[in-house]
């Protein structure tokens, strides 16, 4: 499988930047709607074989999360702090914190440290020339280096809009929503795995100027212009792979005693309608998780398909690394 790089822009608010769950529902929906029923059946049931594609989540242009190996350790702190300036500890102390906040780290230094395996040599190079590195808006970079995301969230109230409601003649009510709002022009980009040839992956996410990325595209949210894809050189053979998707890890993937990582767990339910049957929960190694792994693989993990009231409900668990 070649690795692609697909990039686009942001044209509208947002509730989140999309995780590769969010991603694999808008491509299903586009192969549904262009392409026909038959095509994403092939699709979904090439997860049992060889995929058509893996994708990652989606990340703004030049930036990887950050590794979930912390760069202190408790020993550390105490040592950087112990060895301050009285009036200066404090100070250190606050540096030490804001390293814990990280939530990003440039391409560069990913493929300086992260991708050769050198993530214990990062911590030692922040300690002893921190002045090498910058860290602002949660970014670790160099300090040569100017990259930044910006991004604000408001809360927003809208009127729901229920057919029962109205078929019953009820009123409609409030409810809070939360939007996500990026710079003008702020591009973003996913990783890719295919074998397919480029052309019919360029005409595949061509579609993404059509269909939201995200629920309630109908009012204008969660919408994204496709701006080209590439295809980028495979970097890493490294024993440690980084997850650019959330994972639900098969039983001889990784070996978790000697990985970083952290979970989310999510409920699930049994159709589309909002109600509160919740019928199990789902939990997925996060992105960022530092996995060692027992073999090398182009992916890790799995698609789940789970029987609901209204048929078949799929969690895109495909762990995809690098």
């Amino acid at each position: 499988m070649n690795l692609y790089k697909v990039e686009f822009v942001c044209e509208s608010r947002v509730n989140r930047l999309p995780d590769a769950q969010t991603v694999f529902g808008s491509l299903c929906q586009i192969l549904k709607s262009i392409y026909g029923e038959s095509s994403l059946e092939e699709y979904l049931h090439s997860f049992d074989s060889e995929p058509w594609l893996i994708h990652s989540s989606m990340y703004p242009e030049k930036l990887y999360p950050m590794i979930k190996k912390s760069l202190y350790s408790v020993g550390i702190v105490n040592h950087l702090v112990k060895n301050a300036e009285p009036q200066d500890q404090l100070k250190a102390l606050s540096d030490c914190k804001k390293y814990k906040k990280i939530r990003y780290i440039s391409e560069k230094l990913f493929q300086d440290y992260i991708l050769s395996d050198q993530s214990n040599k990062l911590n030692q190079d922040i300690m002893e020339t921190m002045e090498r590195f910058n860290l602002e808006n949660n970014i670790l970079q160099y300090s040569d280096e100017n990259l930044d995301f910006k991004s604000e969230t408001k809360l927003s109230t809208r009127v729901t809009i229920d057919k029962m409601d109205r078929a019953e003649g009820k009123e409609r009510s409030l409810f809070y929503d939360t939007d996500l709002f990026l710079e003008p022009g702020q591009k973003l980009y996913m990783l890719v795995r295919s074998s397919k040839p480029i052309e019919e992956l360029e005409q595949l996410f061509s579609w993404v100027d059509y269909f939201p990325m995200g629920k309630r595209g109908s009012t204008g949210k969660n919408l994204f212009r496709y701006l080209g894809v590439k295809q980028i050189q495979e970097r890493s053979n490294a024993k440690y792979k980084i997850l650019l998707s959330k994972c639900l890890p098969q039983e001889d993937d990784f070996v978790m005693e000697k990985s970083y990582y952290t979970y989310t767990t999510a409920m699930y339910r049994s159709a589309k309608a909002y109600q509160n049957h919740i019928i199990g929960t789902i939990r997925k190694i996060d992105e960022g998780s530092l996995m060692y792994t027992q073999e090398q693989k182009p992916y890790y993990g799995k698609v789940l398909p789970i029987q609901g009231e209204q048929g078949i409900i799929y969690h895109y668990g495909i762990g995809f690394v690098i």
